[in-house]
């Protein structure tokens, strides 16, 4: 299939949009905890709702293509470097190309959520960290789903390596691992977003009363507004992200047939 790579590039481009909201999420914890001084303070940033956050993490890919496009055709130009493996060119590409990707995702997120260029700054550094424990967990499950399902299998563990690319113990393995590394986090999540985070100055906490001779009514007291946590929704982004997944397994094996 001729267009093959089209379709690589749009289903790639789907499954990393919303793993990356997912570590947007905990990357603005990790950066509010950061700002603030402690959990128990009123969050310094907004949390965008789950499908603004994916929205975020679609425009910052098709903006990053053409970089690492452009960035690609130059390492490729360089005459020292003519001639070099093309896994090598690639690995170096990726490597200068990854600041300017950082730069773009740190704008998008900075005019979208939006707050000031430190504070994307910080929440860009968070979502790389949380993007590398994200794969940590998503290798491991599918390393172990991989091990458990070829030694049920009969045939045991293919010894070609293409072989071992076109199974379709492969393909289940990364969706497993995508999607039980999504779950993780999202209960995660959930579990940090039920805790108190609110200040005493926060609407909804009550403060001792003050005796005064004369009763005045308090003056409104500006706050910070509540963030928007969306805890009544993982039910419904773990389907959506079953969806993807499965999505994604489907058309990758049926792509190697």
């Amino acid at each position: 299939m001729q267009s093959a790579w089209i379709l690589y590039l749009a289903i790639g481009t789907l499954v990393s949009s919303f793993v990356g909201a997912i570590t947007l999420r905990a990357a603005l914890h990790a950066s509010n905890v950061m700002i603030r001084g402690g959990r128990k303070q009123a969050p310094a940033l907004p949390f965008p709702s789950f499908d603004w956050s994916v929205t975020l993490m679609v425009i910052a890919n098709v903006l990053n293509f053409p970089v690492t496009w452009g960035v690609s055709e130059f390492i490729a130009e360089i005459p020292s470097l003519k001639g070099a493996n093309k896994t090598d060119l690639e690995f170096l590409a990726a490597l200068v190309a990854l600041p300017l990707n950082l730069i773009v995702l740190t704008n998008v997120l900075k005019v979208g959520i939006p707050t000031s260029l430190p504070q994307a700054c910080s929440v860009v550094l968070f979502q790389v960290v949380f993007s590398v424990v994200y794969g940590i967990v998503a290798g491991a499950i599918a390393v172990a789903f991989m091990y458990a399902a070829w030694a049920i299998d009969t045939s045991g563990i293919p010894q070609v390596t293409t072989t071992a690319v076109q199974s379709p113990i492969l393909i289940g393995g990364i969706v497993a691992g995508i999607f039980g590394a999504g779950t993780v986090f999202i209960v995660c999540l959930n579990k940090l977003e039920g805790t108190d985070d609110r200040d005493p100055g926060t609407p909804g906490t009550t403060k001792p009363p003050t005796i005064q001779p004369v009763t005045v009514a308090p003056a409104p007291r500006a706050t910070a507004p509540e963030p928007e946590l969306n805890t009544g929704h993982s039910a419904r982004v773990i389907t959506v992200l079953t969806l993807v997944v499965l999505l994604f397994g489907t058309l990758m094996f049926g792509l190697r047939r």
